[in-house]
């Protein structure tokens, strides 16, 4: 959130933001003075772990419209929030 402060008054900042922990921040981008409130915002596909054949597991990121029911619900806590 310090970057998001310091930006305030230069050039748009777009914050890409953990899907998982953005709404913990929704109070802070409401804070923010002036203009930078307007800040575009990017999620980050939420982290997902999978059992592999045998040898362990594959971690990586979950890509999919599966996520588009938890981005929205998170998007809705930010807009609701500030």
């Amino acid at each position: 959130m310090a970057y998001a402060r310091s930006a305030s008054g230069e050039l748009p900042v777009i914050l890409h933001l953990p899907l998982d922990r953005a709404s913990i921040f929704a109070g802070s981008l409401a804070s923010l003075p002036g203009e930078s409130t307007s800040t575009a915002l990017s999620l980050n596909p939420p982290r997902g772990i999978l059992p592999d054949q045998g040898k362990g597991h594959i971690q990586g990121r979950l890509y999919g419209s599966a996520n588009v029911p938890f981005a929205l619900a998170v998007l809705h806590k930010i807009v609701n929030s500030g």
